[in-house]
């Protein structure tokens, strides 16, 4: 009897091992978000009036919260501007570099892009 319960458990051991694996897939998609959920808060962190480069826009509320990877975040940026809603262009701005120095660097900054007034707006 014992040596047939080894060969049902040798059995039911990889079916068991499938269902934690997609069990824990599951479970990671609650935490993963897609860009296009991103993009609200993206643009509630963008400013109308400052151009702002990625690692600042990262640091703003409500994305100051969240831990959004930075690549994800100028993959966003980027979306944003193809559909019209951020500018962006290329300034010097200044980056904090080894020993707390600062040096300016070429680098993207992005701005929001105003909504039009609706008409009976002051």
């Amino acid at each position: 009897m014992g040596e047939q319960t080894f060969w049902e458990m040798l059995l039911i051991f990889p079916m068991a091992m499938a269902g934690a694996g997609l069990l824990l897939v599951a479970y990671s998609f609650l935490w993963f978000r897609l860009p296009v959920e991103l993009e609200p808060e993206v643009l509630a962190a963008l400013s109308e009036t400052e151009a702002l480069p990625s690692w600042e826009v990262r640091q703003r509320p409500p994305l100051a919260e969240r831990d959004i990877d930075v690549g994800t975040l100028i993959h966003v940026l980027e979306g944003l501007c193809r559909k019209g809603l951020v500018v962006r262009w290329y300034e010097e701005v200044e980056m904090p570099g080894p020993k707390g120095a600062a040096r300016r660097e070429l680098s993207p900054v992005y701005r929001r892009v105003a909504r039009p007034a609706a008409e009976g707006e002051p």
